[in-house]
């Protein structure tokens, strides 16, 4: 049911200018990540887009690992772990057209980026 979406790395950015600096400075903060998932509607069964989304909305009290393997899965390949809650779920689509879902997750604790 995936249809897209990947997530954005960033790290807030603290300002630590001083009243003798000519210039802005700053210094990296908290670990963040903007993560946007897309999905059709499926909810023929529990272990559809639906029923797993919806079922994450109303259960926030537990983070979830969403792991992304940007160049695959084999050995020494890149791999993403972002602990998340689900934000928001977008249900879209016009009469008679394909309903997606798009679901906004919020990093809750540190993106640990290693090897498979």
């Amino acid at each position: 049911d995936y249809i897209g979406g990947f997530p954005e790395l960033s790290n807030d950015m603290v300002e630590v200018t001083a009243a003798s600096d000519l210039a802005h400075r700053n210094i990296g903060g908290l670990q963040d990540a903007n993560i946007r998932l897309s999905f059709n509607l499926n909810d023929t069964a529990t272990t559809g887009s639906w029923a797993v989304l919806s079922g994450l909305l109303s259960a926030t009290a537990t983070t979830r690992n969403i792991i992304s393997y940007p160049a695959g899965t084999a050995a020494g390949k890149p791999i993403i772990t972002l602990p998340v809650r689900l934000q928001n779920l977008a249900i879209n689509g016009n009469t008679g057209d394909k309903v997606t879902l798009d679901a906004t997750f919020v990093i809750d604790g540190t993106r640990p980026v290693g090897t498979v």
